[in-house]
């Protein structure tokens, strides 16, 4: 069976960065076009929420790449993943709120300093680098996953609980899922799209409210 893409499509990331240029987010990987990164790691404006998600869906439809995966990662942290002919664009969002850090770096700052001369919004230099060695630091770490985890605990349940569906005969975990034909099948856009524009949209248009 085809596996799930584990190659970037770097002309349909540029593409959807581009239809999000409007909204205030940045890249914390400046080198994000560096085919060592698996995915894109963004940071948003917590209130910019709602019309990122708008986007996805409208990008999503525009260009019939289905939306083969959205989920928390933890609290405030987003994944989707969008299937293209050639690869995929892996996204992980990273929503802002006042006196929040995220793998070493404040947020707000960070928004406030991106680096607006390229083509995209990047971190500044020093967040940048920050984000990369924290984020190195705690993948080498057994005792920082864990603690994550463990802090981490409800949004984990909720996540089993509202991403796991039948399809084909058989229960399916989108999250882990690896294979591109599940994953882009209706019964699984569907769910991710339902998913995305309700609860996901709603849960942190709420959160984020007042940011």
């Amino acid at each position: 069976m085809p596996d799930f893409p584990q190659r970037r499509d770097p002309g349909a990331e540029a593409a959807f960065l581009t239809a999000i240029r409007d909204l205030d987010f940045l890249l914390l990987q400046r080198d994000w076009d560096d085919e060592a990164h698996g995915d894109l790691d963004l940071l948003l404006l917590g209130r910019d929420w709602p019309s990122f998600v708008d986007r996805v869906i409208e990008f999503s439809n525009a260009n019939r790449y289905p939306l083969a995966k959205a989920y928390e990662i933890e609290a405030g942290v987003v994944c989707l993943v969008l299937l293209t002919p050639s690869g995929r664009i892996h996204l992980d969002i990273a929503l802002s709120k006042p006196a929040r850090r995220f793998f070493g770096i404040d947020m707000e700052h960070a928004l406030q300093r991106r680096d607006l001369s390229e083509p995209f919004p990047l971190a500044h230099p020093d967040d940048a680098n920050a984000y990369a060695r924290t984020k190195r630091a705690y993948k080498k770490s057994r005792i920082q996953r864990l603690l994550k985890k463990a802090c981490n605990i409800m949004t984990i349940l909720t996540r089993v609980y509202e991403c796991t569906i039948f399809s084909r005969g058989r229960v399916l975990y989108i999250p882990y899922a690896g294979d591109r034909e599940i994953l882009g099948s209706r019964a699984v856009t569907e769910h991710n799209l339902a998913y995305l524009q309700g609860k996901l949209r709603q849960r942190y248009s709420s959160a984020m409210q007042n940011t």
